[in-house]
């Protein structure tokens, strides 16, 4: 019984690993999705996008950006929204949780 949940916590795990590396690459590698653009704003000029990705870190591999993305979110938890920016994701996602998994 308790090998079985250890099993099925692990495929979870591996499950939940896969969707994140998927949802990332579909989000920040697919080509016209440049999130700098959409945090600079449509008439940014090419000196603010390139500030706005050195300091989001959308200047350095996909591998290493993805370890930046997980870091803020679990580590840190100071994961904010690109589109309201200040807006803080994950106390968010905790506040609507309980409605969500009801």
């Amino acid at each position: 019984m308790l090998g079985a949940i250890v099993k099925r916590l692990g495929q979870m795990l591996f499950v939940m690993f896969g969707i994140s590396v998927l949802v990332f690459l579909i989000f920040f590698a697919t080509p016209g999705a440049d999130p700098a653009a959409r945090i600079a704003g449509r008439n940014a000029s090419p000196e603010t996008l390139a500030a706005v990705r050195k300091d989001f870190g959308f200047d350095r591999p996909l591998p290493v950006q993805y370890a930046l993305m997980m870091n803020r979110l679990f580590v840190t938890q100071d994961l904010t929204s690109f589109v309201n920016r200040g807006w803080k994701v994950v106390p968010a996602v905790i506040d609507v949780a309980p409605v969500t998994l009801s």
